[in-house]
């Protein structure tokens, strides 16, 4: 048996009197009440802390004056009869010269064994009574006592809002001490740069005793199981206490600008905003409906209001009760940088932009408002803060009947020189259009005017440029009925025509909307033509020729619906991204992206499905490597978006509108600079706007990548220099007059 026992260093504390529990020891002692032996007791002892210190024994005085001590057994194990007299497990009370003698009136015996206890421990006793000889009775019944932990019964409300009391019912909770004695109830807490992180949350004690404990939650208390600490020894509830009061869990951003979506997760929000449920942002509450996207029990979706750059605390405040707070960085106006409108009584649109290597800003198009009908070209320029510099008109004066000087402006390039480059078309001689390119220096100077397709009898029309570091490059239409799809070389400096080459890709109509140089030096065209697919009506085509004009490769996208590409953007690996619209997989046309390796094998495609009519026209990778893109669409009343998309598989980052309540703005073009500044244009009637976000999911479709195209056809143009006039104009900035007028946007989408 394993045993074991406490000598002197027991402390014991005897009360006033010694009885004697029947006295018969080894001699015979008499035990005149041996049942009194049988009522032996103990209990466990604790500190002020609460953690078990001990055991106190109790026996009943018997009245025998032959007694004049006590032996206590102590034992791990359970203590047989032959263990009475062992002198390694007794310890001797009376007539120990550390214990006084012990006064024969008291009524009963109180000894305290003091050591450190296991919580779970159990400890056996049993006992003896001695006479002066030393002789021993026998030995009383067994008294086990086990060492037992504090425990959690109940909790009583199990809902409370913060500050306000709830008790926590128990046993052997102690004496409190604000040392080792805690509460926690689970929540959340806010850490700078991350967020909210799960986090037991102190509750506030305002009573402790040995059996209850009354505390109240803390703000960033949720809900779930209350945990005790008493002593260094812990323990949950079984019941979940909830927090009453609002509380936020989560916030989507860290940081957001102006005008921009915010939500907020959380619970007890109440079921709407109102007078009495609201957002509190730096002290001011949003009031307003227009304030909010949504407002449920447990999520909150809120505009940012127009204030100062910095971070702000904002709270859910229901009634008077605040909830825990968030924290919001919020950045410049997610407006644009800047924007302007320009124009005169007539029509006046921009519908290309691009930048030079000092970040001022070139837009072309077409204007009305200065020669009266038809139109004329359209050339202005900004600086990089958005200040008007000056704006040109170009006239065909070549043409005798001005009824018939109809000039188009369909797209612009720069060179490394920043020199400009716009094509379109004109009537120079007769009634039918010839593809158009004009060349303007960076202070609006004209260079030189040419045409391709004069005296043929048939349009021709430039509808997209580009150029390299000796040639200018215009992708068109051609044919009376445009049927075929035309590329021109010109030379950068004397605007001499060097190459053409024209192509059928199908028996019905072509269209050209983009042309690239890729870093090999060849070009890439988009556009759309029909019959590619039999039964469809059109579809998007993407050619890659040589600087030669000659086809390396040429694939079909699209399937039963109308597909076109208006975009391209050429990574440094010469993977090919083409931009444009869909109807063959929705309602509506919806905007599209399909990717093309360097060889021409479709990689993926990608849909984003909209409420409506909707398009891409401008795709560019960021120097973050997120993808953006602009659009145009006719939905949420809204005709100008643009789109921040993820660099590999095009997951929305983020999807912004710009607004106008009294008009629908037109998006045309854009352009992404080398610090990645958006420029948008297009046309509007009146000023001004601001951004909003849409949610929108992006999809992968599944398209037809039809066989290579047919073999160039070459033909030699018939080219002309017109002596059209250049004139410099004014009009009136911001203000709205006319028709349309132009639209220009300056815009950080990231």
């Amino acid at each position: 048996m394993k045993r074991w026992w406490i000598k002197a260093t027991l402390l014991v504390v005897l009360i006033l009197s010694c009885t004697f529990l029947g006295c018969s020891g080894n001699t015979g002692t008499a035990n005149p009440d041996p049942n009194n032996q049988e009522q032996l007791t103990g209990s466990v002892l604790r500190d002020t802390s609460g953690a078990p210190s001990g055991v106190r024994l109790t026996w009943p005085r018997v009245s025998d004056t032959t007694v004049t001590g006590y032996h206590v057994y102590k034992s791990s194990t359970t203590i047989p009869d032959s263990a009475r007299g062992e002198d390694t497990l007794w310890v001797e009370f009376g007539g120990n010269p550390l214990v006084p003698q012990v006064a024969l009136a008291t009524p009963e015996v109180t000894v305290d064994d003091l050591f450190a206890p296991l919580v779970g421990e159990v400890i056996h006793y049993r006992l003896t009574s001695v006479n002066a000889a030393g002789e021993e009775s026998r030995l009383s019944q067994e008294t086990a006592v086990t060492i037992q932990d504090f425990v959690i019964t109940n909790i009583t409300p199990t809902s409370a809002g913060i500050g306000d009391n709830f008790t926590i019912e128990g046993q052997y909770f102690g004496q409190y001490d604000s040392v080792e004695d805690f509460v926690y109830i689970p929540g959340v807490d806010w850490t700078p740069g991350v967020g909210f992180e799960p986090a037991s949350r102190p509750a506030t004690i305002s009573n402790w005793t040995a059996d209850a404990i009354d505390v109240a939650p803390s703000l960033g208390t949720t809900l779930g199981q209350v945990l005790v600490i008493v002593g260094g020894s812990d323990k949950s509830s079984t019941q979940t206490f909830v927090n009453s009061d609002p509380y936020i869990t989560s916030i989507n951003t860290l940081s957001a600008a102006p005008g921009t979506e915010v939500q907020l997760t959380g619970n007890n929000f109440g079921s709407g905003q109102d007078a009495t449920h609201r957002v509190v942002i730096g002290g001011t509450e949003l009031l307003n409906m227009s304030d909010y996207i949504s407002y449920t029990n447990t999520s909150i979706t809120f505009l940012v209001p127009n204030i100062a750059a910095a971070q702000y605390p904002i709270r859910v405040r229901v009634d008077t009760t605040n909830s825990n707070e968030a924290y919001l960085e919020v950045g410049t106006s997610s407006g644009p940088i800047w924007e302007h409108s320009w124009g005169e009584t007539g029509t006046d649109v921009f519908n290309a932009v691009v930048t030079d290597d000092t970040g001022d800003v070139y837009l072309s198009g077409y204007t009305n408002s200065y020669h009266g009908a038809p139109f004329d070209v359209l050339l202005a320029k900004y600086d990089s803060d958005g200040n008007w510099q000056w704006g040109r008109v170009w006239d065909n004066t070549t043409h005798s009947n001005a009824a018939d000087r109809d000039e188009s402006s369909e797209d612009m390039c720069i060179d490394s020189n920043n020199d400009l480059y716009i094509c379109g078309s004109t009537m120079d001689t007769g009634v039918q259009p010839t593809l158009l390119l004009l060349k303007y220096d960076s202070d609006g100077n004209h260079q030189f005017t040419t045409t391709w397709g004069t005296g043929t009898a048939s349009s021709s029309f430039g509808m997209a440029v580009c150029c390299d570091s000796t040639s200018a490059y215009v992708a068109g239409t051609f044919g009376d009925t445009m049927t075929d799809v035309v590329v021109v070389r010109f030379n950068l400096s004397d605007g001499a025509i060097t190459d053409d080459a024209y192509w059928d890709l199908s028996s019905g109509y072509e269209g050209v909307n983009d042309i690239v140089v890729d870093g090999n030096g060849d070009l890439i065209i988009t556009g759309y033509t029909s019959d590619a697919f039999g039964a469809s009506a059109y579809d998007l085509f993407v050619l890659k020729i040589n600087t030669d004009l000659d086809l390396i490769w040429g694939h079909y996208w699209g399937s039963t619906g109308q597909d076109f590409g208006y975009g391209l953007y050429v990574d440094p690996a010469n993977t090919v991204y083409v931009c444009g619209g869909s109807d063959s997989f929705d309602t509506y046309e919806q905007p599209i992206v399909a990717i093309f390796n360097s060889s021409g094998v479709l990689q993926n495609d990608f849909i984003w499905p909209l409420s409506s009519s909707s398009k891409f026209l401008m795709i560019e990778q960021a120097s973050s490597g997120n993808f953006i893109a602009v659009g145009t669409g006719y939905f949420l009343d809204d005709a100008l978006y643009c789109a921040v998309l993820g660099d590999t598989a095009l997951d929305v980052l983020s999807f912004r509108m710009y607004e106008n309540e009294a008009v629908t703005p037109t998006g045309l073009a854009g352009w992404l600079d080398t610090s990645s500044d958006l420029y948008m244009c297009g046309q509007i009637t009146s000023l001004s706007g601001m951004w909003s976000d849409v949610t929108v999911s992006t999809n992968a479709v599944t398209a037809l990548d039809a066989a290579e195209t047919a073999a160039l056809t070459f033909f030699d143009g018939v080219s002309a220099n017109p002596t059209g006039t250049t004139t410099n104009v004014t009009g009136t900035l911001d203000t709205g007059g006319g028709g349309y007028d132009t639209l220009a946007i300056k815009y950080n989408p990231e």
